[in-house]
């Protein structure tokens, strides 16, 4: 009896102590997933917390671009901008120019700001692309806007529809005169000549090899060009100077024509008529200085004349659009007319515009994988 009883009580202890391991086994084991779930929860509490970040990178380089007009200058396309502490964790901003890698080569491009978080283990990083806003460049609403001197000859009879702005006004013996048409400004608001890239980008190349320094009696037009010219279905062609001085007499210009690498040298311009091709807008636009002598006998010109240095008129000269010289305009004894026309503003034109302000494209916030 004795035996059976000790018997039966081992198997108790056992079982006891079986119980007991499974019990400690159940707690350890729901410890650890209590810390796997601490964890877990840990986890994505840290990468709520960068995504947070990352948006707030975001929006301070939205606040830097928009508040600072000059940050072009001090920003290279995907260098950190500002690295830093932040809340729990660090935040980085960069701004990039995707389409060529400058992001101070143009106002008008768009780019993308990126703003990235990091908290513990956690990398968030969202984009945004931004645009520009603008407008038509104030510029367009005067007749003639000069960089520096604006001078006429004794004899001159000038007739500006919308006004004018000159850095100063002078006669050819230097004496200052007033004019309640053209106002002074010193610096003088101007569209930048980086206009005259964006336009020889659009053009057919005339090399300075495919001729004489001239051209004379032909139409450049979306249906004729130079002999051995290939038409530009546009009516747009750049012709490069070769560093000389070139002239264009009696010919015809129905669309854009662009002069360039004239050096400290000008386009002559005798005899030759400029009009409106299909897209309106510029139909003269010079690196350089500009001789117009065309007269009476060419009738009215057309659309807007911008040369990158002096502009000086010889002969009698009408247009309807707008003139603009980044250095002198200057005007001998003859009868100078320029009078508006929508056409020749509406767009307005590439490169005749101002930006004003940035806009986040539609749609473009994206969360990259980290």
């Amino acid at each position: 009896m004795t035996t059976k009883n000790r018997s039966g009580r081992g198997t108790v202890y056992l079982l006891v102590l079986m119980s007991s391991v499974i019990v400690t086994l159940i707690g350890l084991m729901g410890f650890r997933m209590l810390r796997a779930q601490a964890a877990i929860a840990q986890s994505d509490t840290d990468r709520d917390e960068a995504l947070v970040i990352a948006e707030s990178a975001v929006q301070w380089g939205v606040h830097i671009v928009s508040l600072k007009g000059d940050w072009r200058d001090s920003i290279a396309s995907g260098v950190p901008i500002r690295t830093g502490a932040f809340g729990n964790g660090t935040m980085s901003v960069t701004i990039t120019d995707k389409d060529d890698g400058d992001i101070a080569d143009d106002d008008t491009e768009e780019f993308v700001i990126s703003g990235t978080g990091v908290v513990g283990d956690a990398t968030q990083t969202l984009e945004v692309t931004v645009s520009t806003t603008g407008g038509p460049h104030p510029s367009l609403e005067k007749s003639i806007t000069v960089g520096d001197r604006f001078a006429l000859d004794t004899g001159a009879s000038v007739t500006i529809e919308n006004g004018g702005t000159a850095k100063r006004l002078t006669t050819y013996s230097g004496m200052s005169f007033s004019s309640s048409k053209v106002s002074i400004e010193d610096p003088v608001d101007l569209p930048d000549p980086s206009l005259l890239g964006t336009w020889i980008d659009k053009g057919t190349l005339i090399d300075s090899s495919s001729h004489l320094g001239y051209f004379s009696n032909v139409t450049f037009s979306k249906a004729s060009a130079p002999s051995k010219v290939a038409v530009d279905p546009d009516g747009i062609y750049v012709i490069d100077a070769g560093g000389k001085d070139f002239y264009l007499k009696d010919c015809t210009v129905q669309g854009t024509l662009i002069v360039t690498n004239l050096g400290t040298n000008s386009l002559i311009v005798d005899g030759s008529k400029f009009a409106f091709g299909d897209h309106g807008g510029p139909t003269l636009l010079v690196d350089g200085n500009v001789e117009l002598a065309t007269g009476w006998g060419v009738g009215v010109h057309q659309g807007l004349i911008y040369a990158n240095g002096d502009i000086y008129i010889s002969d009698n000269f009408m247009l309807v659009g707008a003139m603009f010289a980044t250095d002198d305009v200057w005007i001998d004894p003859v009868t100078v007319t320029i009078n508006d026309h929508p056409s020749a503003t509406a767009g307005p034109p590439d490169g005749f515009t101002q930006t004003s302000g940035y806009e986040i494209v539609a749609g473009s916030w994206d969360r990259v994988v980290n």
